[in-house]
């Protein structure tokens, strides 16, 4: 059966606010506390906000490019200096907020509360449940306190702030409870589940993944917790292989049918940032490709480098042209070799791949918290199988995806030869600096990530500073006030995501008291917390361990 594409899902959804979702599309894209009562089939209302808030190629760009993707230096000075110095630009954070999160929570909340009641659908509100908690996890790991228990409620209220604390303790809750109540004899979409094609097992092990990745994200500020779910979750079942992965499919029909990154790299190159660079060359020992042609080019590279990064085309006329090379973050594109066209871009495998699925949670990132809670709680009951076999299963994973021969990942593997920060692949060999276990554990990760997961990679960097990566050149003073000395110290990265203006006029008081959690006072009101940890985050704001 032909799985649905994100063209006929837009249709759908326009079909759903048509029949009564809302008879105010402006006052729901701006207000995240004043729910509608939804006409339409919730099979269709599910498979809008899976499509939807997963980013079509508009949103992709303004949303995560110019931020997660950013902040993860997985490229930099690609648009100026204002989206590469953490300056915070609100059109893009407004829609965020607004336009994806706060509306498809609206739609989400509405099956749950519309069919709960209704045991033939428990199927479809199992999975909106599940849907909502990836949705607000990716939110509240960039803002930090969200409007979460009474948003979208119903009420005609502004929704006060969630400490992400709460909101952490009740998805783990959420997502434990929705995996005891999937029913096979019960009603399941099938085309309209673009995910999982309503295939009950493959939700519950999606579920139990997010557990795992968020017992992870909390293990060095609450270890017990993150044993009790951690544990839970892999004693229940994640995914297992890539086939369980979690994935919408695309295709070239329209603009909304195609892969959203893909969709937005072909309208122009995204330059390859020094931090990438340094992760790439050298590491794992691989000769350069004779048939991928670089005027500059390191001579032993991770074999995916080439793949992930075509070489630069250079300024028009004559100059920098064949050029695998990074730039430094947080640098001006203005001219010479700072701008795009001068280094590294993304690859043809990504830019030119139109049909390539969107990936949402690959088999390999499960190898990979695994080997890290191996490694970092070898008392945690997380299954058989060592740290060792998971990291490698995890790079196995990522190296098939990108069309890597198996005996070129056997070389890789057992190869010491390091990156430029000092990282090498062989699991046994931890000489040097930036060269432990979990080093190459999240630098595998990290590479895992790309291009899709910013956001996680981002994350990742926050909670344990791994890899390395290099403090941006230059930072916006109004959103990154204080002492900034650009060395790699965590108080020296981005923490969190400035909330939208409009939250200062349809939310303020709710909005004032989430700041004052944090140690935002009158005096310096809406400046400087993105310099703010996460609850999550074991460092403080100086630097220091918590």
């Amino acid at each position: 059966m032909k799985s649905i594409n994100i063209k006929f899902s837009f249709i759908l959804l326009m079909i759903v606010f048509l029949t009564g979702c809302t008879k105010d599309f402006e006052k729901i894209n701006t207000d995240p506390n004043n729910p509608t009562i939804s006409q339409g089939d919730p099979k269709f209302v599910l498979s809008a906000a899976q499509n939807r808030s997963m980013l079509v190629s508009t949103y992709y760009q303004n949303i995560q490019l110019l931020n997660p993707d950013i902040y993860a230096e997985f490229y930099a000075n690609d648009l100026g200096v204002n989206f590469n110095s953490y300056n915070q630009v609100d059109a893009g954070i407004r829609m965020f907020w607004s336009e994806i999160v706060y509306y498809y929570l609206n739609d989400l909340n509405l099956i749950i509360t519309n069919y709960s009641d209704k045991p033939e659908y428990t199927n479809i509100v199992q999975m909106a449940r599940i849907w909502k908690s990836w949705l607000l996890l990716r939110a509240t790991d960039a803002w930090g306190d969200i409007p979460y228990f009474k948003a979208c409620d119903g009420s005609m209220t502004p929704a006060a702030y969630d400490k992400q604390q709460d909101i952490y303790d009740d998805m783990f809750k959420v997502l434990a409870d929705a995996v005891s109540k999937f029913d096979n004899s019960k009603i399941n979409p099938t085309v309209q589940d673009v995910v999982f094609g309503g295939n009950n097992a493959r939700w519950i092990k999606f579920a139990n993944s997010l557990r795992l990745r968020m017992a992870m994200r909390i293990s060095s500020v609450d270890p017990a917790r993150a044993k009790t779910e951690a544990e839970s979750a892999i004693a229940a079942g994640v995914i297992s292989n890539s086939a369980d992965m979690a994935a919408i499919k695309c295709d070239n029909s329209s603009s909304y049918a195609q892969n959203p990154i893909a969709n937005v790299y072909s309208q122009g190159g995204f330059g390859m940032s020094q931090t990438m660079w340094n992760i790439l060359a050298n590491l794992g020992g691989q000769p350069w490709p004779a048939s991928v042609t670089a005027t500059e080019n390191p001579s032993m590279v991770d074999p995916r480098g080439p793949i992930m990064f075509d070489s630069s085309i250079g300024d028009g006329q004559g100059n920098y042209k064949n050029r695998w090379t990074g730039t430094s973050p947080g640098l001006a594109s203005t001219s010479g070799p700072t701008t795009t066209n001068n280094n590294a871009r993304i690859g043809k495998f990504v830019n030119g791949n139109l049909s390539r699925p969107l990936y949402i949670f690959k088999y390999s990132e499960i190898c990979f918290l695994i080997a890290e809670a191996k490694v970092r709680f070898p008392s945690w009951n997380t299954g058989g199988g060592t740290a060792q076999s998971w990291y490698e299963a995890g790079i196995r994973d990522n190296m098939t995806e990108w069309g890597i021969p198996s005996a070129v990942v056997d070389a890789y593997l057992v190869s010491p030869q390091a990156n430029i920060n000092g990282t090498s692949v062989l699991y046994t060999d931890n000489a040097g600096n930036n060269n432990t276990a979990l080093d190459k554990i999240i630098t595998q990760k990290y590479l895992s990530f790309f291009p899709e997961n910013g956001w996680e990679a981002w994350n990742d960097h926050r909670r344990l500073q791994k890899p390395k990566f290099i403090p941006f050149a230059s930072v916006n003073s109004q959103w990154f006030p204080g002492t900034y000395d650009g060395t790699d110290a965590p108080q020296n990265y981005i923490r969190r995501m400035a909330y939208p203006v409009e939250e200062q006029t349809l939310n303020q008081t709710n909005l004032d008291e989430a700041l004052s959690r944090i140690g935002v006072t009158a005096s310096n009101k809406y400046v400087g917390y993105v310099r703010k940890p996460m609850w999550w985050d074991p460092y403080k704001e100086d630097g220091s361990l918590k």
